[in-house]
């Protein structure tokens, strides 16, 4: 596995027209936006989820949403408030695609800047709620995944500095944090090894180790359908015993406390009666109708999992 070194690294730039008109070779690209994704770091793309969609699977896309769209909405109020922070400096919207053709991998930079001494570089702009910035973000440092993503753009665009500006919206009023992003060899290089690496484990055929929480969607889209007649031995494996146990262990301790919980449920339904609402201490109780309209489930196919002991003769 050749490696490649980021100030060697052959680019080209793709002019986007309007927001959002991706070239066509980004399609086929690791980006910045999910480099986490490969070190496991990314809050919504895994590295399997990145193999899947790259090697060809279908409907694994994600759909544009309203959150996505109130934060490009919100660029432009990002650079206004970091040049109000960084008087002198010029920021201007990059409306460019840079992809390093002998990687596969590319960046769409939110902004070039450049400062007061006249170094060029990049700024990614991102918004986020209170309770989101408490949760993954400090006074010092964002999120490592975005550090990530401000980064690769660096080694794309050959940028000296890069920044991190977030605004943070309560809905009422805005607070604002900058961050710079600066130029990490060691970083660099993990990042360009791991690219090279996904890209030589897809033409290999090598999945990654999929995320079994996080990656649950992808089964229906990669394994749809089973095989008839086909069958796995799985006796050789020591570690399966152990958990086909645990399983059946969590069902059973499920069952028992969802037949508890409804238990509960009814005995407070029956001491209600023909009640609406009922009051404890501390608590507000309502038991009301609701009116849930006719509708109808289409005809699908899926496949459903089922776990049983086997008998002692069926074992023998």
């Amino acid at each position: 596995m050749k490696r490649a070194r980021p100030h060697r690294l052959k680019t080209e730039k793709f002019r986007m027209p309007a927001e959002q008109q991706w070239p066509a070779q980004r399609a086929g690209d690791l980006t910045a936006s999910v480099i986490g994704a490969l070190f496991g770091l990314h809050p919504r793309e895994t590295a399997g989820g990145l193999f899947a969609k790259l090697t060809g699977v279908k409907g694994l896309d994600r759909e544009d949403n309203a959150v996505m769209e109130h934060g490009r909405e919100l660029e432009p109020l990002v650079a206004k408030y970091f040049l109000r922070d960084h008087v002198g400096w010029k920021v201007t919207k990059a409306r460019v695609y840079v992809r390093a053709p002998m990687l596969r991998f590319g960046a769409t930079p939110d902004f070039f800047l450049i400062d007061d001494q006249g170094r060029r570089g990049v700024l990614e702009a991102k918004t986020t709620t209170p309770k989101r910035f408490a949760e993954e973000w400090t006074d010092q440092t964002p999120p490592t995944w975005i550090a990530l993503q401000c980064l690769s753009q660096m080694i794309l665009t050959r940028a000296e500095i890069g920044w991190v500006s977030v605004l943070i919206d309560d809905g009422w009023k805005f607070q604002r944090h900058h961050y710079p992003i600066p130029r990490h060899e060691a970083a660099e290089r993990r990042i360009l090894d791991a690219v090279t690496q996904f890209w030589a484990d897809v033409a290999a055929g090598r999945e990654p180790k999929y995320d079994y929480v996080r990656d649950a969607s992808l089964l229906p889209v990669l394994y749809p359908h089973h095989v008839a007649g086909k069958v796995v031995d799985w006796r050789g494996d020591n570690e399966l015993p152990a958990k086909l146990d645990e399983l059946e262990q969590l069902k059973a301790e499920i069952a028992e406390k969802t037949e508890r919980k409804e238990a509960i449920e009814t005995e407070l339904k029956f001491k209600m009666a023909d009640a609406e609402a009922a009051v404890v201490t501390g608590w507000r109780i309502t038991n009301r109708e609701q009116h849930r309209k006719e509708h109808t489930v289409k005809a699908s196919d899926f496949r459903v999992l089922r776990i049983a002991r086997e008998k002692a003769k069926e074992a023998a």
